[in-house]
Formats: C-alpha cells, sequence, structure tokens
C-alpha cells in the first residue's frame, strides 16, 4: 500500500510539472495578446493550484501528516489571497514591495538582462522575481504562490526531522505548531526572502539528521548544497556551517582519543571544511559583510546595531559594543531581546499586543527546549541542531536592537526549535518514542 502512493504521488508531482512548465511556456506569447490583462490574476492562482497539487501529492506519502500540511498551505494561501484582493497584510509593504518592484523593473530589458543581474545576498530574492517576470508576466501573487508553496514545505520538513528524532507523536505536535504560528503562516504569504533562507535551512537540518541515521555521505553533501542555498540569500546563515564544521572537529579530536570511527570523521571533516573554503573563497553570499569575512569586526557589529536601534521599536540603543568584554556581557542580554521582546512595558499599540502572542510562542519554546535537554544531549543529530540552533540566534541576536525586525528574524528559527521540542511545555518527559 505504501508504495502504491509513493507511485501515486510521484505521478502527480512528475504530471504538475511538466503542465506547469507548459502553461507558463504559453504565458509567453500571451504576454502581447488581447488577454494580457488577465494574466497576473491567472499566472497567481495556477501557481496557488500547482502548489496544492505538489502538497497533495507529497502528503499521500505520509498519512498522518496530510492533514497537517494541507492545513498549513491552505492557511497560507487563504492570507496571500487576502493581501491580493482585500487589504494588505503586515509586513507586505516595505521590503517586500521592494523587493517586487526591483524584480519587475530588471525584468523590463527581458530575459538575457534579467540574468546578468544575477548575484548572492539580499539582490538574489529579486533576482529570482525577475527571471519569472522576464518569462511571463508581473503578477505579485505569483510570486507569493511559489513562497506558499515553499513555506508549506517548511512544515513538511518540521515533520520529517522532528519523526526521525522523537518519533511519529512528537513528529504531528511539532507540525502542527509549525503550520500555525502566525508569524511564519504571514511570512509565508508576503513577497519577503524568509521562505527562500528557512526552507533550504530545515532541508539542510533534515539531510544532517539523515546523515546521523545512516552515515551516508550524500546525505552530509546534500546537507552543505542545502545549507549554501540558505546562505546565498542571507549572510547570516554561514554561521551554521561554520558551527557545523567545528562540531565534526569536536568529534573527530573525541574520535582519536577513542580510536572509533576515524576514518568517518576524518572525511566529513574534510568535506565540510572544504565547503566553507570554498564558500570564503568565492565571497558566495557573502555580500552583507562586503564579500569577505576579513570584514567581520565589533566595529561592523556596533555599527550595524547602531543602524537597525531605530524607531519606537528600537531596543539597547544605549548599549553599543565597543570591546570584546562587551560582546561577552551584552550578549545574554541580546539574545533575550530577541527573542522576548516587546515586554509588556513595552506595548504601546495594538500591535505590540498581537506581538504578545508571539512572545508566548518563544517562551513556551525555551520551556519545552530546556525539558528536552536530556532527550537532545543524548542523541548526536539532535545536540548538533541544537548548536547550530543557538549559534544562528546569537549571531542574529548581536545585529539586531529594534523588535519589529527581532520578530521577523526569530521566525527564521522557530520551525528548527520546533523540531528539537521533544518535550512539551505542559509535559515532564517524553513517551512512547517509535522511531520508524
Amino acid at each position: 500500500m505504501g508504495s502504491r502512493r509513493q507511485t501515486l504521488s510521484h505521478i502527480i508531482i512528475a504530471f504538475l510539472l511538466v503542465s506547469g512548465i507548459s502553461f507558463f511556456c504559453l504565458a509567453i506569447p500571451a504576454q502581447d495578446s488581447q488577454i494580457s490583462h488577465l494574466l497576473p490574476d491567472v499566472l497567481g492562482w495556477v501557481s496557488l493550484f500547482n502548489g496544492l497539487i505538489v502538497i497533495v501529492g507529497i502528503s499521500l506519502t505520509a498519512d498522518q501528516a496530510t492533514i497537517i500540511i494541507l492545513t498549513a498551505f491552505l492557511l497560507r494561501a487563504a492570507l496571500a489571497i487576502v493581501n491580493a484582493y482585500v487589504v494588505p497584510l503586515p509586513y507586505s509593504q516595505a521590503d517586500a514591495a521592494t523587493f517586487e518592484a526591483i524584480g519587475w523593473m530588471w525584468s523590463q530589458d527581458g530575459l538575457i538582462a534579467s540574468l546578468d543581474n544575477f548575484q548572492s545576498g539580499s539582490a538574489l530574492y529579486p533576482w529570482l522575481i525577475s527571471v519569472l517576470y522576464a518569462l511571463t508576466s508581473r503578477s505579485s501573487l505569483m510570486i507569493q504562490g511559489f513562497n506558499v508553496l515553499f513555506g508549506s514545505l517548511i512544515v513538511w520538513n518540521v515533520y520529517l526531522i522532528a519523526k526521525l528524532l522523537w518519533g511519529m507523536r512528537v513528529a504531528v505536535r511539532a507540525a502542527w505548531f509549525t503550520a500555525l504560528i502566525p508569524s511564519l503562516a504571514l511570512y509565508s504569504a508576503v513577497t519577503l526572502r524568509e521562505v527562500a533562507i528557512v526552507y533550504p535551512l530545515t532541508l539542510a537540518i533534515l539531510y544532517l539528521a539523515y546523515w546521523h541515521r545512516s552515515k551516508k555521505t550524500l546525505h552530509l553533501v546534500f546537507s552543505l548544497i542545502s545549507l549554501g542555498v540558505s546562505i546565498s540569500f542571507h549572510t547570516g546563515i554561514i554561521v551554521a556551517l561554520v558551527t557545523l564544521m567545528f562540531i565534526f572537529l569536536l568529534r573527530l579530536l573525541f574520535s582519536v582519543i577513542n580510536q572509533r570511527n576515524l576514518f568517518l570523521y576524518t572525511g566529513s571533516l574534510l568535506l565540510i571544511s572544504s565547503f566553507v573554503g570554498m564558500v570564503i573563497i568565492s565571497g558566495w553570499g557573502l555580500q552583507k559583510i562586503g564579500g569577505s569575512v576579513e570584514n567581520i569586526s565589533l566595529e561592523k557589529i556596533a555599527q550595524a546595531q547602531q543602524v537597525r536601534a531605530r524607531d519606537r521599536a528600537a531596543y539597547l540603543e544605549d548599549m553599543p559594543i565597543s570591546d570584546s568584554i562587551d560582546l561577552v556581557w551584552q550578549t545574554p542580554w541580546r539574545v533575550i531581546y530577541f527573542l522576548y521582546t516587546p515586554f509588556v512595558w513595552m506595548i504601546r499599540t495594538s500591535a505590540d499586543l498581537a506581538a504578545q502572542l508571539d512572545v508566548l510562542l518563544y517562551i513556551g519554546l525555551t520551556i519545552s527546549l530546556y525539558r528536552s535537554r536530556r532527550y537532545i544531549i543524548a542523541d548526536p543529530a539532535a545536540r548538533a541542531i541544537l548548536l547550530m540552533l543557538l549559534a544562528l540566534i546569537i549571531i542574529f541576536a548581536l545585529s539586531t536592537s529594534n523588535y519589529g525586525t527581532a520578530l521577523r528574524h526569530r521566525a527564521k528559527f522557530a520551525p528548527i526549535a520546533m523540531s528539537l521540542t521533544a518535550v512539551a511545555p505542559w509535559e515532564r518527559r517524553l513517551r512512547g518514542v517509535q522511531r520508524d
């Protein structure tokens, strides 16, 4: 039965790819036809429909996750439709509108000119938009449709990671929470690059977990490639890659002491180090720090903090980092503000009040991670994922001084944290672990 469902899933996805490519090819001559004014809406609805078919095809492979992933998709699709036809959603203006406008501008000179604008970093997302627009027509809903699809697939990745680590019961719970987190649903329904960063990041975590179970080099390669894709959209993700390299360095040292798995960890460390070296030498994804790690300094961190400490949502604006001692004692405070602001005494508007739901979520996640600590520490895969998560939170916390920005940045890491929560806030211990 399982093999039949997988075969049907593959057939559905293959059919979708063929039909989707065919439609977008037909959209090219339609740009200059009498129905060109209908193209934006048609492209948007077709992208949403195609995404739905992909989700249906994937969900067929797991009965327990079918309703969850469909709910995640429908929630995100509904928000995208509301944003397109009813009222602009929060975060749908400013950066989101700018990304879309730049993509449209770059597409005006044709596909070849759009391709010439290729670069990693924050410009990669509007570059992808420009390529799609050059091939079809301007349709913000089409871009939202792709975000809705991959935002839903983040939920699928969380389900798979948690299932691999903790079993089916925990995986279902983690997937439901991830599907219904308001901020994750919102960022999947507007033209922001959050999904482009988080989807490959969670995919990298998934393949890392696979590697710990199988020890297959190909799984580690896929994890590194996925991390590379995530880094290409945001420089800060490189800290996860560097952390992974140090994790494997420590494991190699322990294997030398214990005289076990020397070949495994030597080869894995060489692979990871080579990948890190290629990223650093090429400057891939490092535009935010001027294309080189040599530009990283306390002065640059302090400058980033001052730039972001603006408007009424600013915090710790009077605490610039001036030396390494400041870096040490300020880091815990900045992590606390990054994860849990706006505090109650910061509430000034209805938006601040709504943000308290987000704060409660991260308090719950923190409690869950704390209560899951002995299970995480006992599992090498979970331990590695936790260290990468902590490194990411610290690096983003150090460069953030505004809780509006913190709300968006910390949402990048909620799926990873959710996949690690073996014990819920209301539980005391992990029950009934069954890894399939």
